[in-house]
């Protein structure tokens, strides 16, 4: 009898583990919760657009002696551009080239825009993505979670890209993993840095890498509070490729923020 007793007591033990355990490895939605209330949010905190003038540093820009820009004419004329800019919570983008004094942006010029304009729509995106929303955003139902004991691996598997985030056991992302399928494998790895608010965790660096490390970007982003909102205040983005690295200061004035009535 002491010994069934025994053995009962052992089964439920056991079993009992089992149901935690089990129970513990599912709750994948219960971390990525967790997770994302670790972050700081513009949406979260009541915004619905913003709007800044974007300003490049072309005096620095110009100083790093690149081939092809160094005609005081073309200087000048490239050094007139600006961007108007605005985003709301659901990434809708307008970003506007024009000439600072007024008239039209042509030849170098146009062809400098259209560099920066690509390169801040990207730039803005990663804001959407990670300022006004978090990095866990992107997140679907099918999605798996990984304990590893000292940090967890969230991965995404679709048609066309693999995805995995690492973070650690107090849910700072340390990792972005991107495998594009199609048309061949490419691999980009995020490394973003964020600083600690009282209001969450906020991305002050992002650096990517891609093809092998041949290419290699930072964004370095500063804030200022608008509103009692947290707005990039400017990004020193630095390109390097095939040993050569070029560095630009982008300034955002005069922001405005669209809040909800609370």
């Amino acid at each position: 009898m002491k010994q069934f007793r025994r053995q009962t007591l052992w089964t439920g033990i056991i079993l009992t583990l089992l149901c935690c355990t089990q129970a513990v490895a599912l709750d994948k939605h219960e971390v990525v919760r967790k997770a994302t209330a670790a972050y700081y949010s513009l949406e979260r905190q009541g915004l619905t657009s913003f709007n800044c003038t974007v300003v490049p540093d072309w005096q620095e820009f110009f100083e790093q002696q690149l081939e092809g820009y160094d005609d005081p004419a073309t200087r000048s004329r490239i050094g007139k551009i600006r961007f108007s800019v605005s985003l709301d919570q659901s990434g809708m983008l307008d970003l506007t080239p024009y000439r600072e004094g007024g008239g039209t942006i042509s030849g170098s010029s146009a062809y400098m825009a259209n560099k920066l304009g690509e390169l801040l729509s990207g730039f803005f995106q990663m804001v959407q993505m990670n300022v006004i929303k978090t990095p866990f955003s992107i997140l679907e139902n099918d999605f798996t979670l990984t304990d590893k004991k000292e940090e967890y691996l969230i991965t995404m598997d679709d048609s066309e890209a693999t995805s995995e985030i690492t973070m650690t056991r107090d849910y700072l992302i340390t990792e972005i993993l991107i495998r594009i399928k199609n048309p061949q494998t490419a691999e980009t790895i995020f490394w973003p840095k964020f600083d600690s608010t009282g209001q969450g965790l906020l991305l002050s660096r992002l650096t990517t890498i891609r093809n092998d490390g041949q290419f290699m970007s930072t964004w370095d982003l500063k804030y200022s509070k608008t509103g009692g909102l947290q707005l990039p205040a400017s990004v020193v983005i630095k390109n390097t490729e095939k040993g050569k690295t070029v560095r630009l200061k982008v300034d955002f004035d005069n922001c405005k923020a669209a809040q909800k009535q609370k």
